[in-house]
């Protein structure tokens, strides 16, 4: 389990996204599979933050990683308000304006294979997320028994370079993105 705790600070919700991105990168998600973890991060945190009581003892929540059988789980412990789960899981896309307060957790539920709202009484909420993964692979896969890497053939050693044609242009605009975090 990998763990991240965080203030409740809008301005740290890239922090948090690139922590859920980073563990579902090193498991193998591709661009499109990052993009589903990376929203399901900005809306649970964006609502944790936006819930947070200042007058509160908290002043952190705490974010957990876990690896399962083909994906990762993300649970999100918050002790700030109770959350209504009516309202947070009531939003209907033919009714776009009735309970508009579920629409973040709507597109957390579009993009992820499961999601919970589990109320642990004094020790407040646990908002979970499992996002499955279709080349994943977990750390204990990239090493041999004893800890020793495997090892990569020589073929895979080889570069090929070649000039870059403006059809290249996305690719390299995602590729700049994932890797530093800014696309200029």
């Amino acid at each position: 389990i990998t763990s991240l705790k965080c203030e409740y600070d809008k301005k740290l919700i890239p922090v948090i996204e690139s922590f859920v991105t980073a563990c579902a990168l090193s498991s193998g998600a591709t661009p499109d599979e990052l993009r589903g973890f990376e929203l399901a991060a900005e809306e649970i945190s964006a609502h944790i933050i936006d819930s947070y009581l200042k007058q509160t003892e908290y002043n952190s929540f705490v974010i957990s990683c876990r690896s399962l059988d083909n994906g990762l789980e993300f649970s999100f412990e918050d002790k700030g308000l109770p959350i209504d789960t009516e309202k947070a899981l009531g939003y209907d896309k033919n009714s776009p304006d009735k309970l508009l307060e579920g629409l973040g957790f709507h597109l957390v539920r579009s993009v992820c294979d499961r999601f919970e709202l589990k109320n642990q009484g004094k020790n407040g909420w646990m908002l979970t997320f499992f996002k499955s993964i279709k080349a994943f692979r977990t750390k204990e896969s990239t090493t041999q028994q004893g800890g020793a890497p495997i090892e990569v053939p020589k073929e895979r050693d080889k570069i090929e370079l070649f000039k870059g044609s403006k059809a290249d242009i996305p690719s390299l605009i995602e590729l700049t993105y994932y890797t530093f975090r800014y696309s200029h």
